[in-house]
């Protein structure tokens, strides 16, 4: 055996001994090439969609305030129908914006922008509460966002968003829906605590 084996090197034909086992022998299996691209996805899937610009932000705002309950289906009408209604009126009116939102991306970050104008609204009508007869409107603005952060301890965001919102009926009446009776209205004597768990 060991005698072949020193012919086979002595006679250069080692070479075409080595190749000419099955594959499976002398080599691993072969890898087929979707497996990198299965890698991708699996690594694509957890990942977010890029930060809203504040265009987009205003154009979300612009679509939810238009967008009305549809009077002949009422109550009936689905959530999903609803989004999608909304995201109609985003995807035809952004013109030039470079944007690909889904419907549910646009739920989503309607819900952040509500949380958090809501929460600031709360905090803004207790500013507001103290009656202080030399405050200008920007102080109580300015107090607002200053309250907010120290208890929230984030940054207000979302003060043009407010600015649009505030005035706005719909808005106003989603505000007066989660505040309906039921629940305690001695705003002087409620606590800031009791104020920023603003049921959405």
């Amino acid at each position: 055996m060991e005698g072949s084996f020193v012919s086979l090197l002595n006679d250069g034909s080692f070479e075409d001994f080595l190749f000419s086992q099955p594959a499976s022998q002398s080599q691993p299996p072969f890898q087929s090439e979707p497996q990198p691209q299965k890698e991708a996805a699996k690594s694509n899937k957890g990942k977010r969609s890029k930060n809203f610009l504040t265009e987009e932000d205003m154009l979300l705002i612009s679509a939810w305030l238009n967008i009305s309950v549809d009077p002949v289906q009422g109550n009936n009408q689905t959530h999903t129908c609803y989004w999608d209604m909304i995201w109609k009126y985003y995807d035809e009116n952004k013109e030039g914006l470079q944007s690909d939102r889904t419907s549910n991306s646009l739920c989503n970050r309607w819900c952040t922008i509500n949380e958090k104008v809501a929460k600031f609204v709360g905090f803004y009508n207790q500013v507001c509460s103290k009656n202080q007869s030399v405050t200008t409107e920007q102080n109580k603005i300015d107090e607002t966002i200053e309250t907010y952060e120290t208890i929230l301890k984030e940054k207000f965001m979302f003060i043009r968003h407010w600015h649009v919102l505030r005035f706005s009926p719909k808005f106003q009446a989603t505000m007066d829906k989660k505040n309906k009776p039921g629940k305690d209205k001695e705003a002087s004597s409620q606590s800031v605590d009791s104020q920023i768990h603003i049921s959405l």
